[in-house]
């Protein structure tokens, strides 16, 4: 997803007049529907997003639908889109055969396209395209790790002594998961020289784990819980003042805000709370 992020952004940069448009498949249960994911695509290539009776259509027809309008925003320019983890999709509509994907595409039309392997749409694809159209994306190498990290970590102003950066990158080997770097890092960052990290969990979700629980620590577990809470159901993230809004809006979370603060409230946080 991070690969498929930077490509798009470099696509858009190198080619300033192309339509060019991503979509991460599972990022929400919406994005993970068939139907509203060719809804979607359609409503971008015509420019009427959201276009009324659309989403009313048979399966089949906006398959065709799509690849109508692929040929036709493509005589007006080029069209890049890049679709991340089909293997995402829900069995609604036979979304994971992929028969309503456009293999046949005008010239003006580049389609980039992400699937775990092996999946059931990674054979749909493999049986159609020819395999010079297929780029297996490997574990990251340890080296590439430690360069990554040490970045990571000189952006931060940070640094680890050897034997904790041993300790790290020996974890990270076990997987040459990306994901799981980052989430070493956000541990590294905070590490004093002297700390012990023999006890590392060994998965992304161990580490996640850790992270929650160290947040909890850090800040409590209701405020956690709430912050983490929004957030998931914000449809396109929320800033830092949005949270501090919908924080003071709960009157649970504000009356134990309250009780627990070591100074006097001024009269406006309390009375914009009520």
């Amino acid at each position: 997803s991070a690969l498929m992020g930077a490509l798009y952004q470099r696509a858009v940069d190198r080619f300033p007049r192309a339509c060019t448009a991503i979509r991460f498949i599972g990022l929400t249960p919406r994005s993970s529907d068939a139907r509203r994911l060719l809804v979607d695509l359609v409503g971008l290539l015509e420019g009427h997003a959201g276009a009324p009776g659309l989403a009313d259509r048979e399966f089949h027809e906006l398959a065709d639908r799509l690849r109508d309008a692929l040929e036709r925003r493509a005589a007006a320019g080029p069209v890049i889109l890049f679709l991340d983890a089909l293997d995402q999709l829900s069995d609604a509509d036979h979304g994971r055969s992929l028969s309503w994907f456009p293999f046949t595409l005008p010239a003006a039309v580049k389609l980039v396209v992400t699937t775990l392997a092996p999946d059931g749409t990674l054979e749909a694809l493999e049986r159609r395209l020819p395999g010079t159209q297929r780029l297996d994306i490997p574990p990251m190498p340890v080296a590439e790790g430690e360069t990554l990290l040490a970045a990571w970590l000189g952006q931060a102003g940070r640094t680890l002594v050897l034997v904790q950066r041993q300790a790290f990158l020996a974890r990270f080997a076990a997987s040459g998961n990306p994901l799981f770097l980052r989430l070493l890092f956000e541990e590294a960052r905070r590490l004093p020289s002297w700390a012990d990290v023999t006890d590392l969990p060994d998965t992304v979700e161990g580490m996640a784990d850790s992270l929650f629980r160290r947040l909890f620590l850090d800040h409590g577990e209701m405020v956690t819980a709430r912050c983490l809470g929004f957030l998931g159901a914000a449809r396109f993230g929320l800033s830092d003042q949005e949270i501090l809004d919908a924080l003071q809006a709960d009157q649970e979370f504000w009356t134990a805000f309250v009780r627990s603060s070591y100074h006097d409230l001024p009269v406006e946080s309390r009375g914009a709370a009520a």
